[in-house]
């Protein structure tokens, strides 16, 4: 019978069961799950259960490729995402902008994602933004977007993270080196090279990738050289 309802059924009846019972037994109990993400990924099949409203659900989609963000009509997951989205009012999002096992380990900051994913959170009227942060002392606690993610997150779709970038590397690095901070991460940042982050993260580059990477390090010594 499990097997039949299925994976997605199955777990939406127990959720809303429970949120049933904690309504009555402890209505201060905020209850959430993760969707998008394993165990529950699918949506509910038509005719099936269907989230009732009590319980909070966080759309999760670990591995996605930050080329692309949650607002773009071309991001590959976006059917699932906006039938999860209309199954749940409460419903807020998770991005993974450090996750040292899958992402980049260069730390490019993500310009495309933080703009498209605060516009959609905005725009879809979310009522949260998850973002994993690590201890102190963390490689991914100096990554850009790490520190960019939280602002403006619920109410200024028209964000610019460029902008903030460059208010980042010449409030950091001075007006020598912020110039030449600033050209490092837009670039490295940019949609069209982020696929190359991707690759060697992976070690699946390629030789014109590492002949870019070491000509951004040369950039990125001058920088340190000036800061």
């Amino acid at each position: 019978a499990c097997l039949k309802r299925g994976t997605t059924g199955v777990l939406v009846d127990l959720f809303s069961r429970l949120a049933d019972r904690l309504e009555k037994v402890a209505p201060d109990v905020r209850l959430e799950t993760v969707v998008g993400y394993e165990p529950l990924v699918a949506p509910p099949k038509p005719g099936g259960p269907v989230p009732n409203g009590k319980w909070q659900v966080l759309y999760a989609h670990w591995g996605r490729s930050h080329l692309t963000s949650y607002a773009d009509l071309d991001y590959p997951r976006r059917p699932n995402l906006l039938a999860w989205r209309s199954y749940s009012p409460k419903f807020d999002v998770c991005s993974y902008y450090g996750a040292a096992d899958h992402e980049p380990w260069v730390g490019a900051p993500f310009l495309h994602a933080l703009e498209g994913d605060t516009k959609f959170v905005v725009e879809s009227g979310s009522i949260g933004h998850y973002i994993l942060d690590y201890p102190y002392g963390f490689w991914w606690n100096m990554a850009f977007s790490m520190g960019e993610a939280g602002k403006y997150a619920y109410y200024y779709p028209a964000r610019t993270p460029e902008a903030e970038l460059r208010d980042y590397a010449m409030t950091y690095f001075g007006e020598q080196a912020g110039p030449l901070v600033f050209e490092y991460l837009q670039m490295l940042g940019a949609n069209g090279n982020l696929e190359k982050s991707y690759r060697v993260s992976l070690a699946d580059g390629t030789k014109n990738d590492m002949e870019w990477f070491h000509d951004m390090e040369e950039l990125r010594q001058r920088g340190a050289s000036l800061a």
